[in-house]
């Protein structure tokens, strides 16, 4: 399975300036030959999430050198 990643927009960088991440939702139970884009969490929800609490769960946060 091959998961496409946006990269990140305005929003994402000024979270990232106060300190907080948007989470990334990533498929579970998918077939191995298939392309899915991730989706990410809402601004509002990063945003009002308090700092350095786990994301729900089915959600991971996406690092900067592209590990999970």
């Amino acid at each position: 399975m091959t998961v496409m990643i946006e990269p990140p927009s305005w929003p994402d960088r000024w979270l990232a300036s106060i300190g907080k991440q948007r989470a990334i939702h990533m498929p579970d139970n998918m077939p191995l030959n298939v392309y899915c884009a991730a989706r990410r969490e809402s601004f509002l929800r990063a945003l009002l999430r308090p700092r350095g609490k786990q994301p729900p769960p089915g959600w991971v946060y996406w690092n900067e050198d592209n590990t999970i």
